[in-house]
């Protein structure tokens, strides 16, 4: 491995870090306010407890995502927070929360998050989140693109 691929391997690795830094610091209170839209008032203690839980394990999916290579086909970012966020239908269903009602597309697509709790882009997490969101997808593009290049034999132009 060449320094310029350990570079490109450690920026990707920061870039990983701050995007599962900056979900980590705004699903709580997304999925909070989120929860107290549905429930109309504030969520009981085990809703709480329950998005404490959501967010650990969007947490660990993000760093499985973020540390594994790239070349392996995982899920993206954003439908790994949504898969985390389905976890919270059964608690809200307890507590007695309103179903939101759907996009019939949404609902297709997404038919375990019954509550709409997944965000549909980096942004409805906020700023952070979509910078951070937007820096790893592109690191990300950029050195796959980098790895393809390498593998690839230059053309011998000299039959032309």
């Amino acid at each position: 491995m060449t320094n310029s691929q350990n570079e490109d391997d450690a920026k990707m690795a920061a870039y990983g870090e701050d995007l599962v830094a900056a979900v980590d610091a705004a699903i709580r209170p997304w999925l909070t306010d989120r929860s107290s839209q549905l429930l109309n008032g504030t969520p009981s203690r085990e809703v709480g407890a329950a998005i404490d839980d959501v967010a650990s394990e969007a947490k660990r999916l993000l760093i499985e995502l973020t540390t594994t290579d790239i070349d392996q086909p995982l899920s993206g970012p954003l439908e790994r927070i949504r898969q985390a966020v389905a976890r919270l239908t059964p608690t809200l269903d307890a507590a007695g929360a309103t179903r939101p009602g759907r996009d019939p597309f949404d609902a297709e697509m997404r038919p375990d998050d019954v509550y709409a709790l997944g965000p549909m882009a980096f942004t409805d997490l906020g700023e952070d989140v979509h910078v951070a969101g937007i820096t790893w997808g592109a690191a990300k593009a950029y050195l796959h693109q980098q790895r393809r290049r390498a593998t690839e034999s230059p053309r011998d132009d000299s039959s032309a």
